[in-house]
């Protein structure tokens, strides 16, 4: 067992959650302004106010305002929900057509959810082992 002066102090231990939370923050903001891009397509691709907004709540639209708060979860939700409203070939068609959205924003949009999942799950893994080091450093004490 290790003496507790050996153990990192607590600006170690939270620095590398605290970076990570940086970064997820950043990614974060990119996804929202990509929404706003994906939105800009619809309004192209769709010009019937009605359809777009029906257009927009498939897309994630729900989600936004939370996910640009810093809910996490609905960042997850709409990141999803545009991922999945990419991946319909018929939506893919509409925006595409007269180049109106490129077609490697899609590619560029998943690569993004699979990103900022797997950085979720990393910041959570570490706040989970910060967590077990404080446990375990009042054994110690």
């Amino acid at each position: 067992m290790l003496p507790a002066k050996a153990l990192p102090d607590d600006d170690a231990r939270s620095g590398a959650s605290e970076l990570l939370h940086i970064g997820l923050v950043n990614m974060g903001n990119v996804c929202t302004q990509n929404f706003q891009f994906l939105k800009g397509y619809i309004d192209t691709a769709f010009t019937d106010p009605a359809v777009q907004k029906v257009q927009y709540v498939i897309a994630g639209q729900n989600y936004y305002r939370d996910a640009t708060r810093g809910d996490w979860e609905a960042m997850v939700s709409m990141n999803t929900s545009a991922k999945n409203y990419l991946a319909n070939a018929g939506n893919v068609t509409a925006l595409t057509a007269g180049l109106n959205m490129p077609p490697a924003f899609v590619t560029t949009k998943k690569q993004l959810v699979i990103i900022l999942m797997c950085n979720r799950i990393i910041l959570n893994w570490l706040r989970k082992r910060v967590w077990k080091l404080l446990i375990r450093l009042k054994q110690i004490i």
